[in-house]
């Protein structure tokens, strides 16, 4: 059985008396931290037979660039990322996509790695399925994992796929990066194993509902 430790999106969490002992009783769940699945690495599954490509990229605009690097130093300093310095035969175009807030987003254009992936089709509950589990429940909660792709972290022997170029150096992810197309399913699979013990709970990828006919019975879940 993997275990979890789960970050919520909440940035203002509801207030009320039940919410407020649960944040006092979890304050690193709710902390706002990525959090890392426990002993757990991903290893994925690469075609040999799909030649590497190192794509040229365009620089980074000036008027970017202290946003960049301040990104990059989050990321390091949660060590969702990591410098390289050696060798590496795939490199891939860094993508920055501006936020309501103006901040930055950092994404990496995969498109070529991805055609070396091989994909697991690990498969997703039906509404049927969904449903069926639902009958005659009446409490509900539904738990959105913090970034669950960096939650989920790679083996060494598969960080050397996901290196990308920026204008301060190369870069690798040792977790889980967005734009993997095996991402979803893998998040699928993952959160899947974690909560098989548990009842009355179903997830979505990194969506998870509990539920319940009783909020005794949701509780437990």
């Amino acid at each position: 059985m993997l275990h979890i430790a789960a970050s919520t999106t909440t940035e203002h969490p509801p207030v009320h008396g039940e919410y407020q002992s649960l944040l006092q009783k979890f304050p690193a769940v709710f902390s706002g931290k990525i959090r890392k699945l426990k002993d757990y690495q991903l290893k994925l599954n690469i075609d040999p037979t799909v030649p590497p490509v190192v794509h040229n990229s365009r620089p980074t605009p000036l008027h970017y660039r202290a946003k960049v690097e301040a990104k990059l130093k989050q990321l390091e300093d949660q060590d969702i990322i990591e410098q390289v310095t050696g060798p590496t035969p795939w490199v891939s175009p860094l993508v920055i996509v501006d936020k309501p807030n103006g901040d930055v987003r950092l994404c990496v254009n995969m498109c070529k790695p991805n055609k070396a992936l091989c994909r697991t089709h690990h498969p997703y509950p039906t509404s049927e399925e969904i449903l069926q589990d639902l009958k005659g429940a009446k409490f509900f909660s539904k738990i959105d994992l913090k970034e669950c792709y960096h939650q989920i972290g790679l083996a060494e022997s598969s960080c050397y796929l996901t290196t990308f170029k920026t204008h301060v150096g190369l870069c690798h992810y040792k977790h889980l990066p967005y734009g993997a197309s095996v991402g979803s399913e893998i998040c699928q699979h993952v959160i899947g194993q974690v909560l098989e013990e548990c009842q009355n709970v179903r997830n979505i990828a990194d969506d998870i509902l509990a539920h319940g006919t009783t909020k005794e019975e949701h509780d437990r879940s």
